[in-house]
């Protein structure tokens, strides 16, 4: 799997996350879990069309845009699990996502990074210079490919999702239920506008720090397989197979990476999560309300590490970002990510903690701590939502650190 994050290191972090990847890597394979099915090598994808060039390298071939749509056309006729704007939404950013890595294919002669990319072409330069100084456009249009194939699973994880339900040992009232359905439906939506900006010259993705783009795919993949864990599934998808593959890279890759992070900014969360990952499976009685205390407590920490009251106010004094004359959460978010030129991508950074946070309020009211016990299953992917979050918010506020 290719890095998807660059965090700053010393030799001994790098020499130690190094031996953790090693050791995680043998336990993939006892596992049986590679990158074949994903990352199948195609000599001839250069001679194909744009539709076979969109094939994906799933275990099977696929015309992707057609599959996209063929999703789509499954939500309309699955009126009863009510979820078409929701498959709309991902459907139009994943086909936005495939016309844009089209434009990387066929562009010719070779991009100019110095034109395109503007102000960010030295970072991508380097980034595409660290994987062996392959042609730009192949780079940008494998780099994109990669995001739209994970965005693709993450939309076959919603097919057959049903909503309304719930699963036996979460007992989550209707209103909850309706009231994550819309926090989800805005973070869809902020998704599909994402893609769709960066179609757009003022906000094209190469505006990004190429450390950035790939971000929002994987959050958006997390929260889906979270919420797959709390509702019931009408049909199991054909890509289960693929998904898994997706799911274990991105955990391992992140639980690996989220220990250095947090040891550099603050050794004391590394308790902090580790007791929650401890807790979450245990048999503690009163695991689950300390354990999603202490992942919430988390995330309100880092946020307010990043955004440091005096250097706030110092940023603003509007009344609109203050409430109680304190910095509310939304303008925190956008004083983390003040560095980034790009109104959509705050948009999505919202969002997507409005939709974790409403994800955990969830948990919350759906476990009881004397007598529910929450799955493998569900303890994996909640804790695989909170580190991807922190992960996140640590790039946003430094995106231009390798």
């Amino acid at each position: 799997m290719k890095v998807i994050y660059h965090i700053e290191m010393s030799p001994n972090e790098m020499k130690e996350l190094l031996r953790i990847s090693q050791d995680a890597e043998k336990q993939r394979k006892l596992m049986g879990l590679d990158d074949r099915t994903l990352r199948q090598v195609a000599e001839v994808r250069d001679e194909l069309d744009r539709i076979e060039k969109y094939r994906t390298h799933l275990a099977i071939p696929l015309d992707l845009p057609n599959l996209v749509e063929g999703m789509r056309s499954v939500a309309r006729e699955q009126a009863a699990l009510a979820l078409g704007p929701l498959m709309g939404s991902i459907a139009d950013a994943n086909l936005a996502s495939l016309n844009f890595g089209a434009a990387f294919t066929n562009q010719q002669p070779a991009f100019d990074l110095a034109a395109i990319a503007g102000v960010r072409a030295y970072e991508w330069q380097k980034a595409i210079g660290g994987v062996g100084g392959i042609p730009v456009n192949k780079y940008l249009a494998d780099h994109f490919e990669f995001l739209s194939e994970r965005s693709i699973l993450a939309q076959a994880n919603l097919v057959g999702i049903n909503l309304a339900s719930r699963v036996p040992n979460l007992d989550i009232a209707a209103d909850i239920l309706t009231g994550y359905r819309a926090t989800f439906e805005g973070f869809s939506s902020s998704y599909k506008d994402l893609f769709e900006s960066f179609a757009v010259p003022a906000t094209n993705i190469l505006n990004l720090p190429p450390r950035l783009t790939e971000f929002p795919t994987y959050e958006y993949f997390n929260e889906v397989e979270l919420l797959s864990t709390t509702v019931e599934r009408e049909d199991e998808s054909e890509f289960t197979e693929q998904i898994v593959v997706v799911r274990e890279e991105i955990r391992v890759e992140t639980s690996d990476l989220v220990i250095v992070q947090l040891e550099k900014a603050n050794p004391e969360w590394i308790k902090m999560l580790e007791g929650a990952r401890q807790s979450l499976r245990s048999d503690n009685p009163d695991r689950i309300r300390h354990s999603i205390t202490s992942l919430r407590e988390l995330v309100r920490e880092i946020m307010h590490f990043l955004s440091p009251e005096d250097d706030f106010r110092a940023w603003s004094n509007s009344a609109d970002h203050f409430a109680n004359n304190r910095p509310t959460r939304k303008a925190r978010l956008q004083y983390i990510a003040r560095d980034i030129d790009h109104g959509p991508f705050g948009e999505f950074v919202k969002k997507d903690i409005e939709s974790m946070i409403a994800m955990i309020n969830l948990f919350q009211a759906g476990t009881h701590a004397a007598d529910s016990k929450l799955t493998e299953t569900q303890v994996a992917a909640l804790l695989a939502r909170v580190e991807g979050i922190v992960l996140f918010l640590f790039s946003i506020a430094n995106p231009f650190n390798d």
